[in-house]
């Protein structure tokens, strides 16, 4: 009877020392998420990365790319300004390589690089930045890179009045590419 009570015992503080590990992660802790909305349908993806690369930090997930000046907490402007006023603005002044410079948002919605969208404006909030892990939420407007190769008044109401742009919205947790 001591032998099988010593046995129980051995085993259940085994059993222990595993479970009182940091085993406890989700499999979302241990490679990101990103749920997103775009147009009304929902998407989510796993596999979410970041990486700091000097002052900039980029975040990966397959099909939305972004791309920040800055390591912190709070929120960025992506594309050309928060709203459609201050990216008309930004349209006139700077053109594509205003949108497609800076905090930028890609999507790329198929297998098609033809297909692919840039922001034009929006928000990124991060609400927690650590060596391992990034979270936030954002939601932007986008349009095709095909749609900036020609600007013109008609084309850039288009694209601020939504004809030629898509509404893209979600939150991530992205993990440290280097882990």
């Amino acid at each position: 009877m001591k032998k099988i009570i010593s046995f129980l015992v051995f085993v259940a503080l085994f059993s222990l020392a595993f479970v009182s590990c940091d085993d406890d992660k989700t499999i979302e802790d241990l490679t990101g998420s990103m749920n997103v909305t775009v147009d009304g349908t929902n998407d989510n993806f796993s596999a979410v990365y970041f990486q700091y690369t000097g002052n900039k930090t980029i975040i990966s997930s397959g099909k939305i790319n972004i791309t920040l000046d800055g390591q912190t907490t709070g929120e960025y402007t992506l594309g050309l300004g928060k709203n459609a006023t201050s990216a008309a603005t930004g349209i006139i002044s700077g053109g594509i390589s205003a949108i497609t410079s800076g905090n930028t948002l890609v999507y790329t919605s198929t297998a098609s690089l033809a297909a692919t969208q840039t922001s034009v404006y929006g928000t990124l909030t991060i609400t927690e930045a650590s060596n391992d892990k990034l979270e936030g939420t954002f939601s932007t407007t986008v349009t095709e890179l095909s749609n900036l190769t020609d600007l013109n008044l008609e084309s850039i109401l288009a694209i601020l009045r939504g004809s030629e742009s898509s509404t893209i919205e979600g939150s991530f947790k992205a993990v440290s590419y280097s882990n």
